[in-house]
């Protein structure tokens, strides 16, 4: 089997990846914490044109939510160095007072 006949088998064959249910991080003062169990860029978004990037993160109940992340928070979480597996808690700040993004603080232990 060639390697274009495996991709075609592959687009006929494998089921689209699903993500859990996203945590609000518009929402001022929503808090989430958890295990990051994987982060995903450059996700096809529906109804826009470009792609987005995804935090998984378990949380203490074994629940799992996707975190959306805009630029400010994968900055962070890029600063920070978090992987897989790092134990992790975010706030949602709300959006910054005359300026059009929204802000975060993000913990690491």
């Amino acid at each position: 089997m060639s390697e274009f006949e495996e991709i075609e088998e592959k687009l006929e064959t494998e089921e689209p990846t699903e993500y859990p249910e996203a945590w609000d991080s518009k929402k001022e003062g929503n808090k989430i914490t958890g295990t990051v169990k994987r982060i995903v860029l450059g996700i096809p978004t529906s109804g826009f044109t470009g792609t987005g990037d995804l935090l998984e993160l378990e949380q203490p109940d074994g629940t799992r939510r996707s975190i959306w992340l805009p630029t400010v928070l994968k900055k962070t979480i890029e600063r920070m160095n978090i992987k897989e597996e790092d134990k992790i808690g975010i706030k949602a700040l709300g959006k910054m007072k005359g300026k059009r993004y929204y802000n975060f603080k993000v913990v690491k232990v």
